[in-house]
């Protein structure tokens, strides 16, 4: 029973990835997410300007005006309005000592929209909860992220709504150590208001959340966060995150700092990083402190455009005196945008688990379709 648990909810990790920025995108001197997202940390809903950057620098081949909503055939939506949204299919395998398991299933039915009036938007996503079958909430409806936002300059903004908290690297990948194991997985997002400066040189992002006192099923934390980043050109990015995070019902807080890096060697080669530590605190019933860290580092190549490979290597070990707790994983992977709203990606990772003291290998292949 306990190997079956293992490999449900390996499953349901897979299931929670999402669409999210591409800070790879800095090896052609995209150095800020603001030049192709809305958001200003990046991810969801593209401006007009990211989408040609999807055909003309993302896809290995594009047809004129491809790139937009209904691939060209369609009318052009309304400067005003802004949509996007995605859809992913997965497939997985699940490889140990004690079991196999493989499983196909819908991974995530998302449609996003913004409405931009002069210094104002207002964005909005609707779906429905995918995931294997048994999956918490599979099949619902839910409304990941919803959020106002004012820019009083082309550099500043201020938002509030539903968001994840700003923190780290913003990949697409929430099956990763640094979003999984550290509290910012899709389901995670909370209510915060953010405001910051997203400048040539410098980045400035302070943050407050209030958790989620809205829904009772859902007891997240609340706390605040703050980033600073500085472009070395347009091609070298260092930064900086700080977040302090408590849950009242739990009786837990947390410290969380760490940096970041995204270096690209030359158009072809690029490498991001994220080392964090934390510490976490329990009040009640016994005061007790946990110390520990989670680390990422992957290496990429684009072969040809639009047909990338990389090496990725994880650690978690979220309480040095746990040794169940450390895990190891190293992992290869392809990624190809052949056209315009579509994406492939495969990956192979290997784990020493040492919680059930095992070696454990999971492959999944993704299908991708954003609007």
């Amino acid at each position: 029973m306990q190997v079956v648990r293992v490999v449900f909810w390996l499953l349901i990790i897979l299931a929670a990835a999402s669409a999210n920025a591409f800070p790879e995108m800095i090896r052609l001197g995209y150095v800020n997410c603001t030049a192709c997202h809305v958001a200003p940390n990046g991810g969801r809903l593209l401006t007009d300007y990211g989408r040609s950057i999807s055909s003309e620098a993302l896809s290995t081949w594009a047809a004129p005006k491809e790139e937009l909503p209904g691939h060209g055939f369609l009318p052009e939506p309304p400067a005003w309005l802004k949509i996007g949204g995605d859809i992913r299919l997965i497939q997985t395998y699940v490889d140990n000592a004690q079991a196999t398991a493989t499983s196909a299933f819908p991974m995530q039915t998302d449609f996003d929209f913004g409405l931009n009036f002069g210094k104002f938007w207002y964005v909005q996503s609707l779906g429905v909860q995918g995931g294997p079958d048994g999956a918490p909430g599979k099949g619902e409806f839910v409304a990941h992220t919803y959020y106002a936002m004012y820019n009083p300059t082309e550099e500043s903004y201020t938002r509030a709504g539903k968001y994840l908290l700003p923190y780290g690297l913003n990949i697409p990948d929430h099956t990763s150590f640094i979003k999984r194991n550290l509290g910012f997985d899709q389901g995670q997002e909370t209510y915060n208001i953010d405001a910051g400066t997203i400048g040539e040189q410098w980045n400035f992002i302070g943050a407050l959340s209030f958790g989620r006192k809205d829904n009772r099923n859902v007891d997240l934390e609340s706390g605040a966060s703050f980033q600073m980043a500085y472009n070395l050109g347009d091609t070298h990015k260092l930064m900086g995150s700080f977040a302090y995070l408590k849950n009242d019902t739990a009786k837990t807080h947390r410290y969380l700092l760490g940096p970041q890096i995204l270096w690209a060697f030359n158009a072809k080669w690029i490498f991001l990083g994220e080392y964090d530590y934390q510490e976490k605190v329990t009040e009640s019933p016994t005061k007790s402190s946990q110390k520990g860290a989670v680390t990422y580092s992957r290496l990429q190549y684009e072969w040809t455009k639009g047909f990338h490979s990389y090496l990725l290597h994880q650690f978690s070990y979220l309480d040095f005196t746990q040794l169940r707790t450390r895990v190891n994983s190293t992992g290869l992977g392809v990624l190809w945008y052949p056209r315009p709203h579509f994406e492939l990606m495969a990956e192979v990772d290997y784990s020493e688990v040492a919680e059930i003291n095992a070696y454990n290998t999971v492959s999944w292949l993704l299908g991708h379709y954003y609007f």
